[in-house]
């Protein structure tokens, strides 16, 4: 029974650091996804002031910065999607984890539960057989002395 209940202290050690992992991983994942709404959101931001900018007077050199910056932003922001599903990867994975690690939990719990009903179980049987014995010995002695007495 022991070893039952280091297994278990065992497998939920290792749940609670697989819990930890995946908030780890979650967290991380929500930060970049987070960065990349607000890459996203300056991007719009850039491209209507930008926009509003060359309905009034468009000069060649200003067009070309614009145009080179968005092509940085666009790369960055491909660059931050990509970071993004890593992390959403990563995420998925740590929970995958944690859940085959919840579930070994459960079994060794089980598993434990079973062995201790075992226990109760094989503990009554020798307490009813022990307590039958007695009572076949009273009826015994009392069936010896009965006959004893009438001789």
């Amino acid at each position: 029974m022991q070893s039952l209940l280091t297994l278990l202290r065992h497998a939920q050690d290792e749940r609670d650091r697989c819990a930890a992992a995946w908030q780890v991983a979650h967290n991380a994942q929500l930060a970049l996804e987070a960065q990349y709404e607000q890459l996203l959101a300056f991007r719009h931001e850039y491209e209507a002031r930008w926009s509003h900018q060359f309905s009034e007077q468009g000069q060649i050199e200003l067009v070309r910065s614009y145009h080179g910056f968005m092509q940085r932003l666009t790369q960055a922001l491909d660059h931050q999607q990509g970071t993004v599903k890593a992390a959403v990867t990563r995420a998925a994975k740590a929970r995958v984890v944690l859940r085959e690690r919840e579930v070994r939990v459960a079994s060794v719990r089980k598993l434990l539960e079973r062995r201790e009903q075992q226990a109760r179980t094989d503990s009554h049987r020798r307490e009813q057989k022990f307590n039958d014995e007695m009572a076949s010995r009273v009826v015994h002695d009392s069936s010896v002395q009965g006959l004893a007495s009438t001789f």
